[in-house]
């Protein structure tokens, strides 16, 4: 029995540190490096370009947060401006325990200094109809029900700006948005 003990023990000793050394790792790498890669697969999905102009920041615990400075997304090639969208900054946080059971809960999503543009050409095609990837065959579904919606804890919006432009019709529409906070339990808008 002792023998049971001690071997479980250096097992579980084996474990910790294993999970300890590769926590350690990802906490020296520079995330940075990989920008280019995000660039490429965001124009092989949707024929655009994204741009991450800022530092790409991933913290490394049982709570992980992604941020991301300086991020833009190209418009269509028709749009009356370069960039579709534009974010200052972009922050979340994510707990991994509830993830084993299936759950996925958000801590803290941060968004500042977003300036969306929708528009449609005088043909009435959209900016937000992407191009690119070819289509995939569609999944199998998936069994055992629906998926479970994600809990969100606490959301801050900041600064943010979105217009809509309709060639066809000759309408413009622009909403502004100074602050948005919610919790789980409450939510205060202030619009302009």
């Amino acid at each position: 029995m002792k023998k049971l003990l001690k071997i479980s023990g250096i097992l579980v000793g084996l474990i910790v540190l294993v999970l300890v050394g590769g926590g350690i790792y990802l906490s020296t790498m520079d995330f940075n490096q990989y920008k280019g890669l995000v660039a490429e697969q965001a124009k092989a999905a949707t024929g655009r370009d994204l741009k991450i102009e800022g530092d790409l920041n991933l913290e490394i615990s049982l709570t992980p947060r992604l941020a991301v400075e300086g991020v833009s997304f190209a418009n269509a090639s028709w749009g009356s401006r370069p960039q579709m969208v534009t974010v200052k900054k972009f922050a979340a946080e994510i707990s991994l325990m509830p993830l084993l059971s299936g759950n996925i809960k958000v801590n803290q999503i941060i968004l500042e200094g977003v300036d969306l543009l929708a528009e449609k050409d005088k043909s009435g095609k959209a900016n937000w109809e992407l191009g690119a990837a070819p289509k995939k065959a569609a999944a199998p579904a998936a069994k055992g029900g629906p998926a479970a919606l994600p809990v969100v804890n606490n959301v801050s919006i900041k600064d943010v700006k979105i217009t809509y432009k309709d060639a066809q019709a000759g309408q413009d529409y622009a909403l502004g948005l100074d602050a948005v906070k919610g919790g789980a339990m409450q939510l205060a808008t202030a619009v302009t």
